[in-house]
């Protein structure tokens, strides 16, 4: 999958099951469905032609997260004992969501010839496939901001190293990274300073600031590492943080898939590629490892006219600092699963989650 794609999963939820597509988002604790709700943002249209939408009444297994629930965390604001409201505000300008919270049953099955229920116990935090030798760094989950962030000490670029600390968030659900200075100007200038190649002029149809001609004769062109020291010393390698775009037919340009950010630092899928990243919850950890898990000889240029796919956008803040953005204010969110908890464990077809019947303003 290239690095301007996000990665997606069939979901069959309620009773009985309806079938969703998801997008895979480490940048969002909650999980989201589309309902017919004034101001919503249209559902994907199926190949029938219809659009799915989640109806709450028209599951059994449906029911309303009442106020005194633990993953309430508006109860003052409960209008009624029998429901729990929501509120998210989020970075992009003008984007907001509220609603109430519904808890609904998550169906998951092999994907195989012959569909079977799941056996084996499964546990909510991505963390049962780690490498013995696999390089790590602690995540920073809060509670209060529920996102997975790191703390980075260094960069390298090339023949160039620097001391630099800031904090980033590794969000699956971005295409591509955002950083804000010092770090995006250190590594874009420091790239382009190495890279042996014609800047492309400036085009408001690309999002990205370095870009560079190329040939007829060539896909790629040499250029420099860039790794990223987290606060233990491990090294986190950009296996290709680049973007082949085409301009026009037959004329395409490379860029340095890199956003500048007023003060948001997000770590997005191209910065993730060539790596097996595993988001342990349970350790509180971030461990990755090389994979062959893409192929970047393989990948199709990106058209002029694609875009972050993400809806988390934060080049449009400008008011927001990473812990800002991490907690936004007024924001209703869900506790994780204690890991400790019976709860966190399930070794059936059905998964208890909460959903969000949405209504955004």
């Amino acid at each position: 999958m290239p690095p301007s794609s996000l990665h997606y999963a069939l979901v069959t939820v309620g009773t009985p099951g309806q079938t969703f597509m998801v997008a895979l988002d480490t940048g969002s604790d909650l999980f989201w469905l589309p309902c017919q709700c004034d101001g919503c943002t249209p559902p994907a249209t199926a190949a029938s032609g219809s659009a799915t939408f989640y109806i709450p009444g028209m599951s059994s297994t449906s029911k309303a997260v009442p106020c005194n629930s633990n993953f309430c965390d508006l109860q003052k604001e409960c209008s009624t004992a029998l429901q729990c409201p929501y509120k998210m505000v989020y970075v992009s300008a003008g984007t907001s969501s509220s609603g109430f919270l519904v808890e609904d049953v998550l169906y998951l099955s092999t994907e195989n010839a012959h569909p079977q229920i799941l056996k084996a116990q499964i546990m909510l935090g991505f963390g049962d496939q780690e490498s013995s030798d696999q390089e790590e760094t602690p995540l920073d989950i809060n509670r209060q901001h529920p996102t997975y962030a790191i703390t980075i000490s260094g960069i390298t670029v090339g023949n160039k190293p620097t001391d630099m600390d800031f904090i980033t968030i590794f969000d699956t659900g971005t295409s591509f990274t955002y950083l804000a200075d010092p770090a995006y100007t250190y590594i874009t200038q420091s790239f382009h300073a190495q890279v042996q190649a014609n800047r492309h002029a400036a085009d408001s149809r690309i999002p990205f600031e370095y870009c560079y001609d190329l040939s007829s004769s060539e896909a790629r062109f040499p250029i420099p590492d860039i790794i990223l020291r987290t606060v233990t010393g491990s090294m986190f390698p950009v296996i290709d943080p680049g973007q082949v775009i085409s301009i026009q037919e037959h004329e395409y340009v490379y860029c340095l898939a890199i956003v500048k950010s007023m003060k948001l630092n997000i770590i997005g899928q191209n910065f993730m590629t060539g790596l097996r990243v595993v988001f342990d919850r349970e350790r509180k950890i971030l461990g990755w490892k090389k994979f062959n898990c893409y192929d970047t000889d393989s990948s199709n240029p990106l058209s002029i006219n694609s875009r972050n796919s993400s809806g988390f956008s934060p080049s449009t803040s400008e008011n927001y600092s990473p812990q800002e953005a991490r907690n936004p204010a007024g924001v209703s969110q869900l506790r994780p699963l204690n890991n400790s908890a019976p709860a966190a464990l399930y070794d059936s077809l059905l998964l208890m989650l909460i959903l969000v019947h949405l209504a955004v303003n």
